[in-house]
């Protein structure tokens, strides 16, 4: 929750700061681990740190394959597509 009040508040390094300190405390197979990869992902893109949002927004689409959740693996792959975009890779 203060990652994504970090957000919008446009305080991107708290952002990334609470997104990861969550990710240490809950455990990584329910949902909520997936969204708050999600959101550190989008975060870190927005920085500008590529390599780091892929591996977030990767961790997220895995937890939302792992648990099911349709909404969580629209978002995960609406954010690598734009994680790709912004490597230039090619979609295959």
């Amino acid at each position: 929750m203060r990652s994504m009040i970090a957000r919008r508040r446009g305080d991107f390094a708290a952002a990334i700061t609470f997104a990861q300190r969550a990710l240490g405390q809950i455990p990584a197979d329910i949902v909520i681990s997936g969204v708050v990869s999600l959101q550190l992902g989008q975060v870190q893109l927005r920085c500008g740190d590529i390599a780091a949002a892929k591996t977030a927004v990767t961790a997220a689409l895995a937890n939302a394959e792992r648990t099911g959740h349709t909404l969580l693996r629209v978002g995960a792959l609406t954010a690598l597509a734009r994680v790709r975009l912004a490597r230039a890779e090619r979609f295959e």
